[in-house]
């Protein structure tokens, strides 16, 4: 880059065009930029107001047409004004009549790059092209989608055949004619739609009315049914008239701005993922437990949204980490008990015996780690896995070959051996005898998190704790302050040990987000597998323990914070359920969501725009606990009523949460139509899903 750069103050006068927002006549916006040289072409940086700079700044790649070197404060000024006001920078380069060929996005690459450097840009880009740009800015994010956040502008999808033409192109290219046609496959921004719709870069198109693109087939209308049919977003907006007559609409389209405002400041957050594993719905102060002390969870709480009535999939470990892992229902994915399913957990004497279930996920199903990974994250998984196969589990089904980059402790173990290293867990080397569990992987997830912050790449990581369960081990000073801790809140002073343990390392994990600047960039989700283990906690009011389909089996703390988007202090009585993480995570990412998923999407509840489409949440346990206690069956939530249908005898069981969140009076009697309805849409949901079923005991 050439080291020459001078700052020029324009003044933008805003000129009402077609009744849209503008700004007032004769009125002065200035704004600076600076103007340099990249590869000895012109460039461009406009930087918002210091006031209102991210310490990644979002930014738009402008590509105007190719005779002009910089955007006219006349034209583009009102358009310009609203990036800036929104705290987003635009950067640009003219690279003449280069049509998209390598030499041109050599100059663009460099652009980019001197962004990240010399100006902390965010590391995707939101693209912006005027007319004959679009040449440009579609082969360079054909080779750089993960550079990416979208594509907008007038005519971006261009046609080397249509404009310039291919005996005018070939010049930029070095090619023949000949060799230009048949390498239009490479070269072409309408043949390469696959390489952005894969990635699920959304684009924006405006176009005339009337369209004269040639040849016909490749016509915006044309190009954008293309694009969807491979995946893709394409919105298009239609201007009065063609070519130059388009521009006004261009410079003054409101809907435009907002597309890429959306795009550009919504770069992929950071994903902090952590689960806990036994942690009960009654486990935290913030619930309503004084027995416990949690003041950083609790605090999380007051920084985010708290949902009451948050459901794990499963009121076991591993169907739950499975449902997560795929957006899959346990019952669907044929992973329905703690792993592996043993015959000492059937009782004795039994009217049923359990259902087969799989000993570890498959590799054919397509995990978020995965999905993610396609979109240019980093993954981490530390902690407990448990879906990998019995005993220590085989090394296939391990979280490095299910889309995660390193796993810390992750294997087939359901609990650890003991919470002092030496932990005898694989993938976790002894560090420093004595050392408590929660401690070690809070170091181990932040040694990952900021190899990412240096390396200024999205992460998603899994902080997947041992804790809090079985076996009872907490630091010595931490048993001692809850010796005498027994009582209601805690049916073992060693859990409360244990649940303000993890609290502390939690807390910490937190603290390191934000002395790494990452807080308003990451989206933290906290949470828990299953109910609480009923030999030491505390449940009450909610009915059982882990293990059962009753509300203290399967109803769990959630916390999600994403600053600038979940409010802080907010309470959801949204039900919602494990499986609904992986689209949430999709789209909170900007990636495409699959039609096959058994969960939805949480964004809308956190922005509070909308609730949920679905009316009903599904429940299958055709299996014995390792307690050996619970009823085989199936549950379904609707509204505040929940069913539940036992397969021993047939028997239902209706219960009102809101009335009666203990589930103590049983209303089939009372309201049998609706108890018919229930379990008719529940046998109807088990044939969708592939539930497998308990069979009949011998003599049974």
């Amino acid at each position: 880059m050439i080291l020459f750069r001078g700052l020029l103050v324009f003044a933008l006068i805003g000129i009402a065009l077609r009744g849209e927002v503008s700004l007032a006549q004769g009125e002065e916006t200035p704004f600076a930029w600076e103007y340099f040289e990249i590869k000895g072409r012109p460039a461009f940086v406009i930087l918002p107001d210091e006031s209102k700079r991210k310490a990644k700044i979002p930014w738009v790649f402008y590509a105007p047409a190719f005779d002009r070197s910089l955007p006219s404060a006349k034209d583009e000024g009102w358009m310009m004004r609203q990036f800036l006001d929104q705290g987003i920078a635009i950067a640009g380069v003219d690279v003449g009549e280069s049509y998209g060929s390598p030499e041109g996005q050599a100059v663009y690459s460099a652009l980019y790059h001197s962004m990240l450097k010399d100006y902390q840009g965010d590391s995707k880009a939101s693209l912006l092209a005027r007319s004959r740009g679009g040449l440009m800015l579609y082969n360079w994010a054909a080779n750089n989608a993960d550079k990416v956040h979208s594509i907008a502008g007038i005519y971006p999808v261009c046609d080397l055949r249509s404009y310039p033409g291919l005996a005018k192109a070939c010049s930029a290219y070095g090619l023949t004619e000949s060799q230009l046609q048949v390498s239009l496959p490479t070269h072409n921004p309408v043949n390469r739609l696959k390489s952005l719709a894969e990635p699920g870069v959304p684009i924006f198109h405006i176009h005339g009315d009337v369209d004269t693109v040639v040849p016909l087939k490749e016509n915006s209308g044309l190009v954008a049914e293309r694009y969807r049919a491979l995946g893709g977003s394409m919105a298009l907006e239609i201007a009065e008239g063609q070519g130059h007559n388009m521009w006004q609409r261009f410079f003054r389209s409101q809907n435009l701005v907002d597309f890429v405002v959306r795009h550009a400041k919504a770069p992929k957050p950071n994903i902090l993922f952590v689960l806990i594993d036994d942690l009960g719905w009654m486990d935290l102060r913030v619930q309503g437990n004084d027995a416990v002390h949690t003041p950083h969870i609790d605090r999380l709480a007051t920084e985010g949204m708290r949902f009451m009535d948050n459901y794990a999939a499963a009121p076991v470990c591993s169907p739950t980490r499975a449902a997560i892992l795929t957006g899959l229902s346990p019952a669907r994915l044929a992973i329905t008990n703690h792993l592996p399913d043993q015959k000492r957990f059937i009782p004795d004497d039994p009217i049923v015996l359990p259902a087969k279930t799989r000993e570890h996920l498959p590799l054919d199903h397509i995990t978020i780690a995965e999905r993610l990974k396609e979109a240019g994250y980093a993954t981490g998984f530390i902690g407990k896995w448990h879906l990998s196969g019995p005993g220590k589990g085989k090394p296939e089904f391990e979280p490095t070959a299910q889309g995660f980059d390193i796993n810390v402790g992750g294997c087939g173990f359901g609990g650890p051996p003991t919470f002092f290293d030496p932990y005898r867990i694989p993938h976790l080397e002894p560090r420093k005898v004595g050392e408590y569990l929660p401690e070690r992987l809070a170091d181990e997830a932040l040694d990952f998190m900021k190899i990412q912050q240096e390396a200024n790449k999205p992460f998603m990581l899994c902080l997947w704790n041992y804790t809090v369960h079985w076996p009872m081990e907490a630091p010595k000073a931490m048993l001692e302050k809850y010796a005498s801790h027994q009582g209601p809140g805690l049916n073992d002073s060693r859990y409360g040990a244990m649940i303000e343990a993890m609290d502390s390392s939690i807390g910490r994990v937190l603290q390191g987000l934000d002395e790494m600047g990452l807080r308003e960039d990451t989206l933290v989700i906290f949470t828990s597998d299953n109910g609480g283990f009923g030999g030491v906690a505390d449940n009450r009011p909610l009915r059982k323990e882990k293990g059962y389909l009753y509300e203290g089996g399967i109803r769990v703390p959630l916390i999600v914070r994403w600053p600038g988007v979940v409010e802080a202090g907010t309470l959801s009585k949204v039900p919602v359920i494990s499986m609904d993480f992986y689209p949430t995570l999709l789209e909170a990412a900007g990636l495409t969501l699959p039609e096959s998923l058994d969960g939805e999407s949480l964004v809308p509840v956190f922005r509070q725009e909308a609730s949920l489409k679905r009316e009903s949440l599904f429940f299958h346990y055709p299996n014995y606990a390792f307690h050996r206690k619970n009823r085989l069956g199936s549950a379904i939530r609707q509204g505040s009523y929940k069913l539940i249908e036992r397969f021993d005898d047939g028997s239902l069981e209706l219960y009102h949460l809101e009335n009666d969140l203990s589930e103590t009076k049983n209303l089939v009697a009372l309201e049998p139509g609706r108890a018919a309805a229930m379990a008719k849409e529940l046998k109807a949901w088990r044939e969708v899903s592939g539930a497998r079923l308990p069979t009949r005991a011998e003599g049974k």
